[in-house]
């Protein structure tokens, strides 16, 4: 008998914070569109990473506006909220 388990996309941890790049970003519930949109957050919000998806295509963030699932294509990686914000004091001077 052969049990079949659901892939997990829950893999890897890699802790840090990163900036929001477009206007704005929804936030899922879990790792993909399909899932229901629990928040949202704006343009150089700045976020904590607390995991990624095995195929580095989504970040479980979390932020005083959200607690949830962005697409990692949206937001820029920084080792440390420090760097975070200071991208985004010259965020306006630079292109996404």
């Amino acid at each position: 008998m052969t049990i079949s388990l659901p892939r997990t996309p829950l893999l890897s941890v890699r802790p840090g914070y990163a900036l929001v790049v477009p206007d704005y970003v929804r936030v899922y519930e879990e790792a993909r569109r399909d899932s229901s949109i629990v928040s949202h957050i704006r343009k150089g919000g700045i976020v904590e990473i607390v995991r990624e998806t095995q195929d580095g295509q989504w970040y479980r963030i979390r932020s005083d506006e959200a607690d949830g699932w962005v697409e990692a294509r949206y937001i820029r990686q920084y080792d440390s909220r420090e760097q975070a914000s200071n991208a985004r004091r010259t965020f306006g001077e630079e292109s996404p």
